[in-house]
């Protein structure tokens, strides 16, 4: 809404905002299936989950950087990055800077995911962070707190907007405050269950039947007016 405004001149009172629904798929799932799902596809019990398409705004190179930086003070079963995804469109800085970083041995490139299959990797994870500079939402980390994964996000965009209060941020320009956060967050059990706990509670709050409400509201005030 905003950048209608300053960029387009948009009046305040012409925009609507609807947010998305999150799926139902995405829930907390029994521990026996989730530690089965990791061993048929040979991840570790638990890991850092990223989900997205590989491009610029995406800031993959913080998180990298990032993970690298914390990775000597995780505990070794915690180390592990999983990246969720299809490469996008100019890859290659992200790209350089990962293998600069050697971080090939501790992270596992799963590509694209079936809904069922993301469910179950958003409940493995013990973290999601996400660094993007730019979201014009932000579905990923919602969907990770519908499962009970506690988030790190970036402070920018509509990200604190989706979120609120049931996620840390940070600055996506400072990859040690990313860093400092999951050391931070893997040594605190209780801050865990709190962010998990919040996460599902934010999340809840988001469904489809009210994102189908609020557009079919819109259409029906749109059409008064003419």
């Amino acid at each position: 809404r905003r950048d209608l405004q300053r960029l387009l001149g948009v009046p305040q009172d012409r925009v609507r905002v609807v947010h998305h629904g999150v799926s139902p798929v995405y829930r907390p799932r029994p521990c026996d299936e989730v530690t089965a799902f990791c061993r048929a596809h040979g991840l570790p019990p638990s890991f850092m989950l990223w989900v997205g398409t590989l491009e610029p705004r995406k800031n993959l190179p913080c998180l990298f950087r990032a993970v690298a930086a914390a990775a000597p003070r995780l505990p070794e079963h915690l180390r592990t990055l999983v990246i969720v995804g299809v490469r996008g469109w100019a890859f290659d800085q992200a790209q350089q800077e990962f293998e600069r970083l050697g971080l090939a041995t501790q992270t596992v490139l799963f590509g694209a995911a079936a809904e069922d299959d993301l469910a179950m990797l958003y409940n493995a994870a013990w973290v999601f962070p996400y660094p993007s500079l730019y979201e014009g939402f932000g579905l990923p980390p919602l969907e990770a707190m519908a499962c009970g994964t506690p988030v790190i996000s970036a402070k920018v965009s509509a990200m604190p907007e989706v979120l609120g209060g049931a996620a840390e941020y940070f600055d996506p320009q400072d990859e040690e405050a990313l860093a400092e956060r999951l050391v931070s967050l893997a040594g605190n059990d209780a801050e865990q269950a709190r962010l998990g706990a919040a996460g599902r509670e934010r999340a809840a709050r988001f469904t489809w039947e009210a994102t189908a409400a609020a557009t079919l509201e819109v259409y029906r005030s749109v059409a008064q007016r003419s």
